[in-house]
């Protein structure tokens, strides 16, 4: 229980500007009909949508009564403000199923619920209020009488539009977070057999309001703390959080919670994602996470939409380690360098990113690349954003690099000259992986590192530098680095 009066006691201090609520933790009621996986399998070959970033009309507050028990049943009256259209577009996860949509005065409107996506006919352009009625349950974002994990990111909860509430990546896939760029007023009643924890002021049991730009719920086998004034709610049943009862007198300097703004509530939500934009999320008055490591790098990351999430990652890369970028790009790429068809979109990226930088220099290529992911009001897809990159003017002076598909070959070779010795351990575990080609003939033939100290056991090392070095400096051998070693006599 957490301290009610204005002295220190056991280490809790009243004065609280921050929450931290980390979800449960305890053995949990799971959705019987799907599994954790199920929302990849649903997303599956879906289109995205061209979303609705700018409509007529917004949401101007929210009262919700939810009744958590099986599963979430809920009662949402949303209150719109602006031009409202003969048809109105709302998203809600389609795991809960609309019963009813009214207007304000409980008359029934026609509506039409598909995947995600709502449609409210509203005849006369005048239902501002709409009061929707609906129940069910999500395998990723749970809610029952054991426990709620409801992240204000998750559409939970009806929002103003048609969205891609889904990002499936083969390599990435994640709910794409739905925050809102405006505050609004919430009234929030809910009913669980659990005390509930919540980024809004309760004015009673269960009952929460204010202002903010989204509603985030978490109940379960909760403990309670205060560090620097900072009220701290985590499952004291995950060994994870022992930091937070050390750091509890010892206070947040050098913490991980020390990169965050002061005066925001923290609620940690039980998510079953490594996707960082299901593991941290920014709202206005509160962050929502799941851990305490690597928050400062969660911070950065997610600042760029997820829709920009692999030219982010590649766009890192290469700028922390121009190094890494290329040895990792001569990795994966395949030997034949117009079938790029197993690549993730990620790698496609990279591809395309080295490729422009090839042509246009490494600089001007850093510099749109960066505009373009930090722009929340540029919306273009990534395939017009690099059309809109390659008609960068090109340099009177070609770039003096070797091609994106040998200069992972060049930093090999670099670290070879350097220190010969450290590829004595890569040299043992090729004479390992070679004694079995059958299990490891793949891993042989394609890493590039392998293939390397391979040829210098069969063709010896003076005779591959010198073969190496004619490779790179003939422009007319536009072969990959992997396609080069492998087909080497």
């Amino acid at each position: 229980m957490a301290c009610t009066n204005n002295a220190v006691c056991d280490g809790c201090r009243a004065s609280v500007s921050l929450i931290l609520i980390y979800g449960p933790f305890d053995k949990l009621i799971l959705n019987t009909e799907a599994n954790i996986i199920a929302d990849n399998h649903y997303y599956q070959g879906q289109n995205y949508i061209t979303e609705e970033v700018s409509l007529p009309y917004q949401a101007l507050s929210y009262d919700l009564s939810l009744n958590v028990n099986l599963n979430l049943q809920a009662k949402v009256s949303v209150c719109l403000q602006g031009e409202l259209p003969p048809e109105l577009h709302f998203t809600l996860y389609h795991g809960y199923k609309l019963k009813n949509v009214t207007d304000a005065d409980g008359h029934a409107l026609d509506f039409r619920q598909v995947g995600d996506h709502i449609t409210v006919l509203s005849p006369d352009n005048k239902q501002d209020t709409l009061i929707f009625t609906y129940s069910g349950s999500s395998p990723r974002f749970l809610c029952n009488y054991q426990c709620i994990s409801l992240p204000g990111f998750f559409a939970y909860y009806p929002r103003v539009g048609f969205r891609n509430l889904y990002f499936n990546d083969i390599n990435f896939p994640s709910f794409a977070p739905q925050i809102e760029s405006e505050e609004m007023d919430f009234t929030v009643r809910v009913k669980s057999f659990l005390p509930v924890f919540c980024n809004l002021h309760e004015v009673a049991s269960g009952e929460f309001t204010g202002r903010a730009n989204g509603i985030s719920l978490v109940s379960g086998l909760l403990a309670e703390t205060n560090i620097d004034g900072h009220k701290i709610v985590y499952p004291f049943l995950d060994p994870e959080n022992d930091q937070i009862a050390l750091q509890t007198n010892a206070g947040m300097e050098d913490s991980e919670l020390n990169s965050l703004a002061p005066g925001k509530a923290l609620l940690f939500h039980n998510s079953i994602s490594s996707s960082p934009y299901e593991q941290f999320a920014e709202f206005s008055d509160h962050y929502c996470v799941d851990t305490l490591a690597g928050l400062p790098f969660y911070q950065e990351e997610v600042k760029v939409p997820i829709q920009k999430s692999d030219l982010y990652r590649v766009y890192d890369r290469l700028q922390k380690d121009e190094k890494l970028f290329y040895v990792s790009l001569n990795i994966m790429l395949p030997e034949n360098l117009d079938d790029l068809s197993l690549l993730s979109s990620a790698q496609k990226v990279q591809i395309k990113i080295a490729e422009h930088v090839d042509k246009f220099g490494i600089e001007p290529v850093k510099k749109l690349v960066a505009e373009y992911l930090y722009d929340d009001n540029d919306h273009r897809t990534l395939n017009e954003f690099f059309s809109s990159l390659s008609e960068l003017e090109e340099p009177k002076q070609t770039p003096n690099y070797l091609p994106y598909y040998k200069r992972g070959l060049q930093y090999l070779l670099d670290d070879y000259h350097a220190d010969p010795t450290s590829f004595e351990l890569l040299k043992y575990q090729y004479m390992e992986l070679a004694s079995d080609p059958d299990f490891a003939g793949e891993i042989l033939t394609s890493d590039l590192y392998l293939l390397f100290v391979g040829k210098i056991e069969e063709i010896g090392e003076e005779q591959l530098l010198q073969k190496c070095d004619q490779y790179l400096g003939d422009v007319q051998d536009q072969r990959s680095a992997k396609e080069f070693l492998r087909e080497m006599d």
